[in-house]
């Protein structure tokens, strides 16, 4: 007898990894994963802090059928320390393809407390070896002049068409704010000066405080970028009030057609707005997912909502602009 199973849409692929789940060991001291992104042959390349406290940088790629890539790193897996000093943490959290194939995956080093951070961005070949091309070594560091520390944020990097990177980042600030940041890298590692100040680009969006949720590269070049604001309660966690759009230009400036002089804000204090994840369509659409009050107090609903390419929230997407999923709780919301 031959036969065949079939699953529901949405439901776990028995004929990929282990019933349709892998699970990745680096080492016993414990691993996490940040970030993902899909070759174009269809295999997963995925990231993460790895190997407990301090940690290094971990990355991973599964074929597609689930199982890890052995002509990738050791058998599929390579971890990562950067610099002479182990105490100091190696965290990475996000992840984009590079010019000819293989990765650029940016994170932190930071001081044994993981308050001071600068912004780590190493450079991996196809194989998983490092690129000694970029900044010579397959690895840089920056920061900016001024402020107590940066941290890398989101989870995902931008590749242009000439091959250079964009990639994410927070700025803790003397006085305490918390502002978004772009830096752009050419090929070879150096900072892109033609991009920003120096190459990277700052902006205060809000008096409180400002976390940049997810980028996207537009066709004519610019740049969408998606955060939220609200109460800093540390320089990762705040209470989100207002989610943001903002567009630029290819040179890190910001694009006065967009919205409002090129930032879009929508939410109020307490509301518990905050934004997670961006898709533009083909047409131009901005769709974005995150979270918004529920109707019961002290609840939240997972939510989209539609923006046209100028900026305008479209009024006859879902209710007044957002679609809600809501079951009566708390949700959790995850978004790719």
């Amino acid at each position: 007898v031959i036969g065949r199973a079939r699953a529901n849409a949405g439901a776990l692929d028995p004929t990929w990894g282990e019933a349709g789940v892998k699970r990745i060991m680096f080492s016993e001291n414990g691993d996490l994963a940040t970030s993902a992104l899909l070759d174009p042959d269809g295999k997963v390349v995925i990231s993460g802090w790895v190997n407990g406290y301090p940690g290094e940088f971990g990355v991973a790629r599964l074929r597609s059928d689930g199982a890890l890539d052995p002509t990738f790193g050791d058998e599929g897996m390579e971890m990562t320390r950067f610099g002479d000093n182990p105490d100091l943490p190696n965290s990475s959290w996000s992840i984009g393809p590079r010019q000819g194939g293989g990765y650029l995956v940016a994170g932190e080093r930071c001081d044994v407390d993981y308050v001071v951070c600068e912004w780590l961005t190493a450079a991996y070949n196809h194989d998983g070896t490092l690129d000694e091309s970029f900044d010579d070594d397959g690895w840089t560091t920056t920061t900016v002049p001024g402020a107590e520390g940066v941290y890398a944020w989101p989870p995902t990097n931008l590749l242009q068409p000439d091959g250079k990177s964009i990639v994410g980042g927070i700025v803790w600030q003397t006085d305490g704010d918390i502002d978004i940041a772009l830096r752009r890298h050419n090929i070879d590692g150096s900072l892109d000066d033609t991009f920003g100040d120096g190459g990277i680009a700052v902006f205060d969006i809000d008096e409180e405080g400002d976390y940049l949720e997810y980028l996207a590269l537009l066709p004519d070049g610019k740049i969408i970028v998606l955060g939220g604001t609200g109460e800093v309660l540390d320089p990762f966690t705040y209470i989100g009030d207002h989610g943001f759009l903002v567009r630029l230009n290819g040179d890190g400036s910001m694009d006065d057609s967009f919205g409002a002089g090129g930032i879009v804000m929508w939410g109020e204090a307490g509301s518990g707005t905050g934004t997670e994840g961006l898709a533009v369509s083909s047409g131009g659409d901005i769709f974005v997912s995150g979270l918004t009050a529920g109707e019961t107090e002290g609840t939240t609903d997972c939510a989209v909502w539609r923006f046209n390419s100028g900026g305008a929230m479209d009024m006859t997407f879902g209710e007044g602009g957002v679609q809600l999923i809501d079951d009566g709780g708390d949700e959790i919301c995850i978004t790719a």
